[in-house]
C-alpha cells in the first residue's frame, strides 16, 4: 500500500529536487522509476534524487512498487 506518494515538483537548473515515496506491504518492496515512460534503471529504491538538475531531466516522472 502505497501511504505517501511522491509529490509534483520544479527544480531550476543547477539545483536539486528528490523524489519519494512511502509504501508497505509484506515481503520485500521493490521500486521502478519511470521518465516519461522510461525505466531508469539504476533508482531502484524509495528516493530519486536528481542533482545537479539539467535542461534534460525535465519530464514526466512515476515509480511503480511491487512485492513478491
Amino acid at each position: 500500500m502505497i501511504s505517501v506518494q511522491p509529490l509534483a515538483q520544479q527544480a531550476t537548473v543547477g539545483g536539486a529536487v528528490e523524489f519519494s515515496v512511502l509504501a508497505t506491504g509484506a515481503g520485500n518492496l521493490t521500486y521502478a522509476w519511470t521518465k516519461n515512460g522510461t525505466n531508469l534503471a539504476s533508482a531502484t529504491t524509495a528516493r530519486l534524487f536528481l542533482a545537479p538538475v539539467t535542461a534534460l531531466d525535465a519530464g514526466d516522472y512515476r515509480v511503480n512498487v511491487t512485492n513478491v
